[in-house]
């Protein structure tokens, strides 16, 4: 699953794609590649910086190209005219199915705060495994405490009202305890505690599977997060550079809800190879994606299908 910034133009403006007539990006081209090269199943992009159209259009142009998507759209600071925030979610319709469409047969999501949280139930084809998959963009956590509470707040609350499993990918901008001690932080900040409480409080028992730096200044504030019912379907967690610059890597996890049809639970490995793939297939699996993403940035759980 993949987490990619910044999918907008720059000051030139988005560029225009021939074949559809859709103004979206270079950018979500290379995401589109990265997608169907590494056989991403479903990937979360944070801080696309796209309009409600540019957003349209883009679930247009994935649509095209064999993908489906639903997300929410960034906010235009009016006195800079500079877009901010906006979440895409993306998926593979052969791997992953949505049931809950409109009349238009587009995607029902929830948009739990408009550029910063989106959700959508989602199933995986081949085990028949539901769950609700949420996309994120958090604030950055320097922000002041009445900017960056009510995300978290609305967050947790999302998560509470939630039936069944889910799982979380994007950019926190926040840090698990374990992260903050391994780089010898001095403090936590408002949205570190945040995120630790939504980690383990109220019952919740929810792992993160990023396990090494996401940003170029050293920290993980790029994560994917499962409840501890999916944790026996997650395999081996890697990063590699990202496709829209280099500031933030990829966060790579590994899904295997019914690989070879093996049904029932699985052991779970916090960083090791999945019970049952075969080490050289998955080690096959993770260079075609390594070869894929060596010009990208997302965050992804992938299923290889073999």
């Amino acid at each position: 699953m993949e987490e990619i910034e910044e999918l907008r133009g720059g000051t030139g403006g988005a560029s225009r794609v021939r074949d559809t007539g859709n103004d979206t990006t270079e950018k979500l081209e290379d995401v589109i590649g990265i997608i169907k090269q590494g056989c991403v199943t479903i990937a979360t992009l944070a801080d696309t910086k796209q309009t409600r159209r540019e957003l349209e259009e883009a679930i247009a142009l994935l649509q095209t190209r064999g993908l489906d998507g639903c997300g929410t759209p960034g906010w235009c600071d009016h006195i800079s005219g500079e877009m901010h925030t906006g979440v895409l979610i993306v998926w593979d319709p052969t791997h992953i199915r949505v049931e809950n469409r409109d009349t238009e047969g587009r995607a029902v999501a929830t948009e739990v705060e408009e550029g910063r949280i989106v959700s959508v139930e989602v199933e995986e084809v081949a085990s028949c495994r539901k769950w609700t998959q949420f996309g994120v963009y958090m604030p950055v956590r320097q922000r002041t405490a009445t900017v960056v509470r009510p995300t978290w707040e609305k967050l947790t609350e999302a998560l509470d009202a939630t039936r069944g499993e889910y799982m979380i990918g994007g950019d926190f901008n926040a840090e698990t305890e374990e992260a903050l001690r391994e780089r010898g932080a001095q403090r936590a900040t408002l949205a570190d505690r945040l995120f630790q409480q939504m980690l383990g409080d109220g019952g919740r028992e929810l792992l993160t599977m990023a396990d090494e730096a996401t940003y170029r200044a050293g920290t993980q504030i790029d994560n994917w997060v499962v409840t501890s019912g999916l944790a026996s379907c997650m395999g081996r967690t890697s990063t590699m550079p990202g496709v829209c610059g280099d500031d933030h890597r990829a966060v790579a996890v590994e899904f295997f809800g019914g690989v070879g049809g093996v049904g029932g639970p699985r052991e779970f490995r916090e960083r090791g190879v999945s019970t049952f793939m075969d080490r050289e297939v998955e080690e096959r699996f993770t260079n075609t994606v390594q070869e894929a993403v060596s010009y990208t940035h997302l965050t992804l759980p992938t299923t290889p299908y073999v």
